[in-house]
């Protein structure tokens, strides 16, 4: 789906393990959903401190259900483009 994003993938520890496996079970976020479409829209490294003060994470849920509070996302880039 054009202008969309999937999860590819992510580093987990132990104590929060089946989060990657849940997220990406569920289909596609649109662009600017979430951390992943601010890290694309701004094709910058990002972060949030505090999970529970977003008003725009759609997995907020499943984060809380794998005791993550906090995350980090950063672009991919290939030939100087955001690898989508």
């Amino acid at each position: 789906m054009p202008g969309s994003l999937r999860f590819a993938a992510a580093w987990e520890s132990a104590e929060c393990a089946g989060f990657a496996r849940r997220v990406r079970e569920l289909p596609r976020l649109p662009q600017e959903s979430g951390l992943p479409g601010r890290i694309w829209k701004s094709k910058a490294p990002g972060w949030i401190t505090n999970l529970g003060l977003m008003t725009n994470f759609p997995r907020l849920q499943i984060a809380r259900e794998h005791g993550l509070d906090s995350a980090f996302a950063f672009p991919s880039y290939v030939a100087g483009d955001v690898l989508e």
